[in-house]
């Protein structure tokens, strides 16, 4: 394969062929027009939105709100929700060729309208830091499926009370990945393409998933990074035959992990039910 592929595009009453360019032509033609970065100002600018979001009032609060939520979410067994310890949110920082790999992903290969730009515009040096929801993100891990909606929508509370702009969403995939996705906005200072400084709200990402599901991510997330800047043209589903390649097993077993935890949840709660009457649970 050459790395390129074809998108449809209706210009004067006919179908015309455009050619999509790869990451690297896409970046190496049209950085200096969109006002891209450089990977040392990118890393800078990086640096000083981890300490405005570090030294926030969300992150500095977030321990005692996710003990606090321990009890609500089982008053008979607190540690149901997380385990027996608080988790800490070790923050991820986007790298800047991951960085640059999603603007190609964005402007390009998700782009139905390219060469013209996408419905939301394109992604370029004006809008980089916030338009990029997960350019500093950390994972919180729950041990039942009914975990991370619980933990979203408390969040949501917590950043209500805070002032702080929050919202989540669930995000399931055909790869099999299954998980929830919260983001609190913050105002940060950063430096712009011509040295001044700007301030514009940049979105913390919480990935808050289950065990069974953050184990699948962990082992298949590497399977899937080349393949998520080719260029989009029709898709390939012949690995759904093929069972005996790393996509197949990954796909169906993160498909079938999640049909496994919905009867683990109920096992869950059945139990947790007959504690709170004093019973044993159902044989």
């Amino acid at each position: 394969m050459s790395g390129k592929d074809t998108a449809e595009t209706v210009g004067q009453g006919r179908l015309l062929a455009v050619q999509k360019p790869t990451c690297e032509e896409y970046l190496a033609q049209h950085s200096a027009e969109l006002c891209l970065p450089a990977s040392k100002s990118y890393e800078l600018n990086l640096n000083l939105i981890q300490k405005a979001i570090s030294d926030g009032p969300f992150l500095r609060g977030l321990g005692t709100r996710l003990l606090l939520l321990r009890n609500e979410y089982s008053a008979v067994r607190p540690n149901l929700l997380f385990g027996h310890k608080i988790p800490d949110l070790d923050l991820l920082l986007k790298p800047f060729g991951s960085a640059m790999e999603k603007v190609y992903r964005h402007n390009v290969v998700f782009n139905k309208a390219f060469p013209a730009q996408p419905k939301e515009g394109w992604i370029d040096g004006t809008n980089l830091y916030s338009r990029l929801n997960d350019i500093i993100r950390g994972t919180i891990v729950c041990k039942y499926l009914d975990g991370p909606p619980f933990v979203c929508g408390k969040l949501k509370t917590y950043g209500d009370e805070l002032g702080i702009a929050c919202r989540f969403y669930p995000m399931n995939t055909e790869r099999g990945y299954h998980s929830w996705h919260f983001y609190a906005s913050h105002n940060v200072e950063f430096f712009d393409d011509k040295g001044g400084v700007q301030m514009k709200p940049v979105e913390l990402e919480i990935q808050i998933t289950t065990q069974l599901a953050d184990v699948m991510t962990t082992l298949t997330h590497e399977l899937y990074k080349g393949e998520r800047v080719l260029p989009k043209g029709q898709g390939d589903d012949t690995w759904k035959w093929s069972p005996d390649s790393p996509r197949f097993r990954s796909t169906y077993t993160g498909h079938t992990l999640h049909l496994v935890e919905s009867i683990i949840l109920a096992l869950k709660n059945e139990v947790v039910a007959a504690q709170a009457e004093g019973k044993e649970p159902k044989k």
